[in-house]
Protein backbone atom coordinates (compact mmCIF):
# COMPACT_ATOMS: atom_id res chain seq x y z
CA UNK A 1 0.00 0.00 0.00
CA UNK A 2 1.28 3.44 -0.57
CA UNK A 3 1.52 5.68 1.80
CA UNK A 4 1.90 9.12 0.14
CA UNK A 5 -0.73 9.07 -2.24
CA UNK A 6 -2.50 12.07 -2.53
CA UNK A 7 -6.25 11.88 -1.98
CA UNK A 8 -8.70 14.05 -3.26
CA UNK A 9 -11.67 12.63 -1.07
CA UNK A 10 -14.85 14.89 -1.33
CA UNK A 11 -16.81 13.83 1.64
CA UNK A 12 -18.76 16.35 4.23
CA UNK A 13 -17.45 15.97 7.63
CA UNK A 14 -20.50 14.91 8.79
CA UNK A 15 -20.35 11.83 6.63
CA UNK A 16 -20.83 8.03 8.47
CA UNK A 17 -18.08 6.22 7.50
CA UNK A 18 -17.60 2.37 7.43
CA UNK A 19 -14.22 0.89 7.53
CA UNK A 20 -13.54 -2.54 5.95
CA UNK A 21 -10.16 -4.40 6.74
CA UNK A 22 -9.62 -8.06 5.33
CA UNK A 23 -7.02 -10.41 6.52
CA UNK A 24 -5.56 -12.78 3.73
CA UNK A 25 -4.60 -15.63 6.09
CA UNK A 26 -3.90 -17.95 2.55
CA UNK A 27 -1.41 -15.66 1.33
CA UNK A 28 1.58 -14.36 3.31
CA UNK A 29 0.38 -11.08 5.12
CA UNK A 30 1.85 -9.79 7.85
CA UNK A 31 0.18 -11.56 11.52
CA UNK A 32 -0.57 -7.33 12.30
CA UNK A 33 -2.12 -6.82 8.98
CA UNK A 34 -5.55 -6.31 10.39
CA UNK A 35 -4.11 -3.82 12.97
CA UNK A 36 -2.14 -1.77 10.65
CA UNK A 37 -5.09 -1.40 8.41
CA UNK A 38 -7.39 -0.17 10.83
CA UNK A 39 -4.92 2.25 12.29
CA UNK A 40 -4.21 3.75 9.08
CA UNK A 41 -7.89 4.07 7.76
CA UNK A 42 -8.59 5.39 11.22
CA UNK A 43 -6.45 7.99 10.32
CA UNK A 44 -7.78 8.83 7.48
CA UNK A 45 -11.64 8.85 9.03
CA UNK A 46 -10.01 11.87 11.05
CA UNK A 47 -9.99 14.34 8.17
CA UNK A 48 -13.03 12.85 6.37
CA UNK A 49 -16.72 11.98 8.43
CA UNK A 50 -16.97 9.80 11.50
CA UNK A 51 -16.81 6.21 11.93
CA UNK A 52 -19.36 4.51 11.59
CA UNK A 53 -18.65 0.96 12.30
CA UNK A 54 -15.60 -1.53 11.38
CA UNK A 55 -16.05 -4.57 9.54
CA UNK A 56 -13.47 -7.15 8.98
CA UNK A 57 -12.52 -10.91 7.59
CA UNK A 58 -9.86 -13.48 8.05
CA UNK A 59 -10.20 -15.44 4.73
CA UNK A 60 -9.16 -15.44 1.31
CA UNK A 61 -9.81 -12.15 -0.80
CA UNK A 62 -10.95 -14.80 -3.29
CA UNK A 63 -14.35 -16.34 -1.21
CA UNK A 64 -17.49 -15.22 -2.07
CA UNK A 65 -18.65 -12.50 -0.10
CA UNK A 66 -22.03 -14.77 1.12
CA UNK A 67 -18.84 -16.64 2.90
CA UNK A 68 -17.67 -13.30 4.30
CA UNK A 69 -19.28 -12.19 7.31
CA UNK A 70 -18.21 -8.73 7.72
CA UNK A 71 -18.33 -7.91 4.08
CA UNK A 72 -22.07 -9.42 3.77
CA UNK A 73 -23.07 -7.66 6.63
CA UNK A 74 -21.43 -4.54 5.37
CA UNK A 75 -23.49 -4.41 1.88
CA UNK A 76 -26.64 -4.87 4.15
CA UNK A 77 -25.67 -2.89 6.58
CA UNK A 78 -25.20 -0.12 3.36
CA UNK A 79 -28.37 -0.91 2.09
CA UNK A 80 -30.25 0.00 5.05
CA UNK A 81 -28.02 3.59 4.97
CA UNK A 82 -26.09 2.82 8.10
CA UNK A 83 -23.19 4.88 6.52
CA UNK A 84 -22.48 6.56 3.86
CA UNK A 85 -18.89 5.90 2.12
CA UNK A 86 -16.55 2.64 2.66
CA UNK A 87 -13.33 3.07 3.38
CA UNK A 88 -10.67 0.49 2.56
CA UNK A 89 -7.17 0.70 2.36
CA UNK A 90 -6.68 -1.27 -0.73
CA UNK A 91 -9.63 -2.26 -3.44
CA UNK A 92 -8.86 -6.21 -4.03
CA UNK A 93 -9.65 -6.88 -0.48
CA UNK A 94 -13.47 -6.08 -1.61
CA UNK A 95 -12.91 -8.10 -4.23
CA UNK A 96 -12.90 -11.83 -4.20
CA UNK A 97 -15.73 -12.10 -6.68
CA UNK A 98 -17.20 -10.02 -8.99
CA UNK A 99 -20.62 -10.30 -7.46
CA UNK A 100 -19.57 -7.90 -4.88
CA UNK A 101 -18.50 -5.52 -7.26
CA UNK A 102 -22.15 -5.33 -9.18
CA UNK A 103 -23.58 -5.47 -5.34
CA UNK A 104 -21.74 -2.39 -4.21
CA UNK A 105 -21.78 -0.47 -7.61
CA UNK A 106 -25.55 -1.06 -7.33
CA UNK A 107 -25.95 0.29 -3.96
CA UNK A 108 -23.69 3.34 -4.88
CA UNK A 109 -25.00 4.21 -8.22
CA UNK A 110 -28.73 4.39 -6.13
CA UNK A 111 -27.33 8.07 -4.68
CA UNK A 112 -25.75 9.16 -2.19
CA UNK A 113 -23.18 6.57 -1.28
CA UNK A 114 -19.52 6.25 -2.08
CA UNK A 115 -15.99 3.60 -2.19
CA UNK A 116 -13.13 4.87 -1.73
CA UNK A 117 -9.51 2.60 -1.44
CA UNK A 118 -6.88 4.45 0.07
CA UNK A 119 -4.63 2.52 -2.77
CA UNK A 120 -5.77 5.31 -5.24
CA UNK A 121 -7.78 2.88 -7.28
CA UNK A 122 -11.52 3.39 -6.83
CA UNK A 123 -12.46 7.00 -4.95
CA UNK A 124 -16.50 7.51 -6.33
CA UNK A 125 -16.74 10.94 -3.87
CA UNK A 126 -14.57 13.07 -5.99
CA UNK A 127 -15.42 11.92 -9.64
CA UNK A 128 -11.63 10.17 -9.75
CA UNK A 129 -13.15 7.02 -10.62
CA UNK A 130 -17.31 7.23 -12.46
CA UNK A 131 -19.31 3.94 -11.90
CA UNK A 132 -18.89 3.06 -15.58
CA UNK A 133 -15.20 3.11 -14.77
CA UNK A 134 -16.09 1.63 -11.62
CA UNK A 135 -17.68 -1.83 -13.88
CA UNK A 136 -14.88 -1.14 -16.37
CA UNK A 137 -12.86 -2.33 -13.43
CA UNK A 138 -15.03 -5.15 -11.95
CA UNK A 139 -15.44 -7.06 -15.28
CA UNK A 140 -11.34 -6.87 -15.61
CA UNK A 141 -11.36 -8.58 -12.38
CA UNK A 142 -13.82 -11.37 -13.59
CA UNK A 143 -11.55 -11.63 -16.60
CA UNK A 144 -8.54 -12.35 -14.75
CA UNK A 145 -10.21 -14.97 -12.00
CA UNK A 146 -11.61 -16.44 -15.52
CA UNK A 147 -7.64 -16.87 -16.59
CA UNK A 148 -6.30 -18.33 -13.18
Amino acid sequence: MEGDIRMNVKLPSSYRVALYIQEDRNGEERSDSLLSQLQTLKTKVGRWGTISDVYFDICSAKVSYRDRPGLSTLIADMRCERFDAILVTEIWRLFGDVEVGYELGEVISSGGKFLISLDGLVDTSSGNTTLLEFYQWVHFQRFMNKLK
